[in-house]
């Protein structure tokens, strides 16, 4: 049977819109039905896409899980005006109606503004139809990023986004890093894009510090504030405070309840006053990044951010 099925790209292809309008088809019918749904919207820093998702139940309390709603590609700006732009689109092309209840849970700076970011003018748009109130829901990462900027440290942040976008930026000179960095037999083979919100970056510049160094000095570029020991200290503490990551993580598996969720809850908040305990006699066993630094006899700015973290 299989034997008499064509497989020409131009058949796969049609056969792939079929799908792609089949799928739609199903979404719109099982929408109408909606009693309420929330949405999810999630701009990437590196693709410039904006992605939908949307999770809706009907008055039977039969839920729709969470499934793509639509993909929309950012072109030349990622405002809150663009994303809100698209979010309508998509909301109209699949005939939703704005009066019902909607909860969307944002990403990023542009979306969460209450005024005039994505979710204050979803907020009017959707006064227009209904009275509901509109409940917003923020992504948890961004308490990761408000921690660091308490600690400021601007200067490091800065230096190595100017690192990271050096690397990333033009294709050539990330090609270059890559094979440097198989040449040299390193653990690691490539360094993520820098953003504000995911630290990612910040971690790899710390373990990759060494190899970065060397690749600058093969650019003719300055590494020299790159291997201050100071300035190495202070990148230290910044991959150091990113236990809540792990937390994050925790908190985002499918297959949790909410009591898993309040467990794992509970379970941190008594980490951070066991951290705190360890933090005044100096002992940085969970603090890994600050405990190498340590280890290499450059004690003194690491202890002036030991006090400081300990204090937050």
């Amino acid at each position: 049977m299989f034997a008499n099925v064509s497989l020409s790209r131009n058949t796969i292809a049609d056969r792939v819109c079929e799908k792609a309008t089949d799928v739609k088809t199903q979404l719109i019918e099982k929408g109408r039905d909606f009693a309420a749904y929330s949405l999810a919207v999630d701009e990437s820093n590196d693709t410039m896409k904006a992605m939908i998702f949307i999770r809706g139940v009907d008055s039977s309390l039969n839920v729709t899980e969470e499934i793509i709603l639509d993909m929309k590609s950012m072109h030349e700006t990622t405002t809150w005006k663009d994303i809100f732009d698209n979010v309508c689109r998509s909301v109209t092309d699949m005939k939703l109606p704005w009066g019902k209840p909607v909860r969307p849970t944002t990403n990023g700076a542009p979306v969460g503004g209450e005024k005039c970011g994505l979710v204050g003018k979803m907020r009017l748009k959707m006064q227009e139809d209904c009275t509901s109130e509109l409940i917003a829901y923020r992504c948890i990462i961004h308490q990761g990023s408000l921690c660091g900027k308490v600690l400021n440290m601007e200067h490091v942040m800065s230096t190595v986004s100017q690192t990271v976008n050096f690397i990333r930026v033009k294709s050539l000179n990330h090609r270059q890093f890559r094979s440097f960095l198989q040449e040299i037999d390193s653990e690691f083979g490539d360094m993520p894009h820098h953003t504000e919100l995911r630290w990612i970056s910040r971690g790899k510049v710390f373990l990759l510090i060494e190899e970065i160094c060397q690749f600058m000095d093969s650019k003719e570029k300055d590494s020299t504030v790159l291997r201050d020991e100071k300035w190495k200290c202070e990148l230290a503490c910044l991959p150091d405070v990113t236990h809540l990551d792990v937390l994050n993580l925790q908190l985002q598996r499918w297959d949790h309840l909410v009591t898993d969720m309040h467990d794992a809850v509970k379970a941190f908040k008594v980490k951070l006053r066991i951290w705190e305990t360890q933090m005044h006699p100096c002992n940085l066993s969970h603090f890994p990044c600050c405990k190498a630094m340590l280890n290499h006899g450059v004690p003194k700015c690491i202890l002036c951010r030991k006090a400081q973290l300990a204090s937050r």
